[in-house]
């Protein structure tokens, strides 16, 4: 039977050390923060100034990031975007699927 992504998450989770789980609890509360506010920013819209700069507002960004050895843009893929301590943070959220 196949494993659910989140089947398959909480099967690594017993690998990660106290900081990488730290490290996934913040992320888990901006993102589901960030869902709740329904604040997302898709390619070619608002830009990260363009938003509430305050602590803890986000956004998810589509990136398209250049592959020079075959001269074109790979993606997108999705980043959730967070001001902390004064400064932007990216995390990886994955390739945005075609829909």
């Amino acid at each position: 039977m196949a494993k659910t992504p989140l089947q398959s998450i909480e099967a690594m989770l017993g690998q990660l050390s106290l900081e990488e789980i730290r490290d996934l609890r913040q992320t888990l509360d901006d993102l589901a923060a960030l869902l709740e506010a329904r604040t997302i920013v898709k390619q070619d819209t608002l830009q990260p100034d363009e938003m509430m700069a305050r602590e803890g507002c986000g956004y998810i960004e589509h990136k398209w990031i250049p592959n020079k050895a075959h001269n074109r843009l790979n993606g997108p893929y999705a980043y959730l975007r967070v001001r902390r301590n004064g400064k932007y943070t990216s995390k990886y959220l994955g390739k945005v699927k075609p829909g």
